[in-house]
């Protein structure tokens, strides 16, 4: 279960947050914390976590706001020249889930100069009785996630690319 961020802001401004019902304070500051502290906070606390948070944002008289806040993605680390490079498994397979330098993958049995993208699975779903599946994401991770969206099908192998630039939106693979 994510951390569950309550933030509360009330006719005056005042910002009261609190983290699995635990109290936050700024700690650079002897201020109360103000709304216009919100975003600074709740990136804060997500990158202290270091994992994704609940936020329920609710302003004086208004109906709550929720949404999934996740922390800063580090910079990725420069490939050592002396690391080894990964051997590629047999044709057709997938190769090692993470190379030996920290990043990337790799396989081998695609055609000679074919297009090879790479999905990140973020969120699983079960098809409906008509064969459809709807998956909602967060719109802060909409807004980190590259484009297009993959939704594959892990018995059928059905893929489905979504690129909400494309006027569909949908499209099959």
């Amino acid at each position: 279960m994510l951390p569950h961020v309550l933030a509360r802001i009330d006719a005056t401004g005042h910002l009261d947050v609190t983290v699995d019902g635990s109290p936050v304070q700024a700690p650079e500051t002897t201020r109360p914390l103000r709304a216009k502290d919100l975003q600074r906070v709740v990136d804060g606390i997500a990158a202290e976590l270091n994992c994704p948070i609940r936020v329920e944002v609710s302003q004086d008289g208004t109906q709550p706001f929720t949404d999934i806040v996740t922390p800063p993605t580090p910079a990725a680390s420069p490939q050592r020249k002396d690391a080894p490079i990964a051997q590629s498994a047999a044709p057709g397979t997938a190769g090692p889930a993470a190379p030996p330098f920290g990043f990337g993958v790799l396989g081998s049995g695609f055609l000679p100069g074919e297009q090879v993208s790479v999905a990140v699975v973020v969120s699983t779903q079960h098809a409906d009785a008509h064969g459809h599946a709807s998956l909602r994401m967060p719109p802060s991770l909409l807004a980190r996630a590259p484009r297009p969206l993959v939704l594959f099908g892990q018995t059928s192998g059905t893929i489905v690319v979504s690129d909400p630039r494309d006027e569909t939106g949908w499209g099959p693979a």
